[in-house]
């Protein structure tokens, strides 16, 4: 297109460790762009500029390019998101006076839980049909007899429902297994359709 090497990308935008690479492994700083212009004429990284030129009392006759690229790359267009998590570190990407620093209670609200499904529910010869669909966290519980998941179902299925407990004689997954306790709600799957049998 315009006759850029890589190395004279990798000059224009200052990335030391490919220039480094890029003359390591044979790349000619000498390379001219179909405009004439070689790496050095864009470099503004004095690093870099110690790597491509030989003789540093020569530092100073090479006359800087002025871009005129009719293009603008991707990755300048729509850079990456400063604040994404780096998951090896779980540090933030954008860590800079630490402004933008993640935490975990941000981390849980931004992120669902990697235990939450999607239910969907209905009331089983009910005049309504439809499905109600609802998000439910399977997390394990606690050891308190209140906070377990089949009690946490019952629960979240009562204000999904707007039905009151008491109302409840059972839970199906269909097509046709009841739903009895904690180990049958693990086994629940996203998008797993439940009835609701009411009492008579």
């Amino acid at each position: 297109m315009n006759g850029w090497t890589c190395l004279h990308w990798a000059v224009k935008r200052s990335h030391v460790n490919v220039v480094k690479f890029l003359l390591d492994h044979g790349a000619d700083k000498n390379s001219e762009a179909f405009d004439n212009t070689k790496p050095i004429q864009y470099c503004t990284n004095e690093f870099i500029q110690k790597l491509l030129i030989d003789d540093l009392s020569s530092s100073n006759t090479y006359k800087p390019a002025v871009s005129n690229l009719s293009i603008v790359p991707n990755y300048l267009r729509h850079p990456q998101f400063p604040y994404l998590q780096n998951p090896l570190t779980k540090e933030s990407s954008f860590n800079s006076n630490n402004h933008c620093t993640t935490q975990d209670a941000e981390e849980k609200s931004v992120h669902p839980s990697s235990n939450e499904i999607i239910l969907l529910c209905r009331i089983a010869d009910g005049e309504e049909q439809d499905f109600v669909e609802f998000e439910f966290d399977k997390t394990k519980c606690s050891n308190d007899k209140l906070d377990c998941l089949y009690v946490r179902l019952l629960s979240t299925i009562c204000d999904e429902m707007n039905i009151e407990l008491k109302m409840i004689k059972k839970i199906r997954k269909l097509p046709s297994i009841l739903i009895r306790n904690d180990k049958d709600v693990e086994r629940l799957k996203s998008y797993q359709m439940l009835e609701i049998i009411l009492n008579s």
